[in-house]
């Protein structure tokens, strides 16, 4: 038995064809994918946007682990209380600095003579010597005594 197929029922969904640039949509997932797109598309421009950024931060970080130590040290001379040159004995060739918390009697040797009683100076601390910076050099004087100041206390110690 022969039945007719009346219009309607011939006519069925034709998928439109892919826009150029936009990459194809999935239709399980509805995801974009960017498999063959043609030049000047939007995923093309989203990976290589992706890629410089990446080799920025790659650069950025290079360039911090490269100059960490320096960048620290600036940032301590900076932050710091600068230490007070209270004594120069240039005969012996030492003089007394004074921190915050300590004093210290460093060997200047020749160098005794630039430095002036009562005047202030950025130095860094490392362990045995005070580190002097100024105009790009840098000065290590080996600490021979360290006097540590009692904390204050109000009222008293007791």
């Amino acid at each position: 038995m022969l039945t007719s197929i009346g219009p309607s029922r011939l006519m069925t969904q034709i998928p439109s064809p892919p826009v150029p640039g936009r990459g194809q949509e999935s239709s399980t997932s509805g995801k974009v994918s960017c498999h063959s797109p043609p030049h000047g598309s939007n995923c093309l421009k989203r990976r290589n946007a992706i890629a410089l950024l990446c080799a920025l931060i790659m650069l950025g970080l290079a360039l911090v682990f490269l100059w960490s130590d320096d960048l620290h040290d600036e940032l301590i001379l900076l932050l710091q209380p600068p230490y007070r040159v209270t004594q120069v004995d240039a005969k012996g060739g030492t003089m007394t600095v004074e921190g915050v918390n300590e004093a210290f009697v460093v060997r200047c040797h020749d160098q005794c003579g630039s430095f002036t009683v009562g005047r202030k100076y950025a130095m860094l601390y490392h362990g045995s010597t005070l580190e002097f910076r100024s105009k790009g050099t840098k000065l290590a004087f080996e600490i021979t005594e360290i006097h540590v100041k009692p904390p204050a206390v109000p009222g008293g110690m007791g």
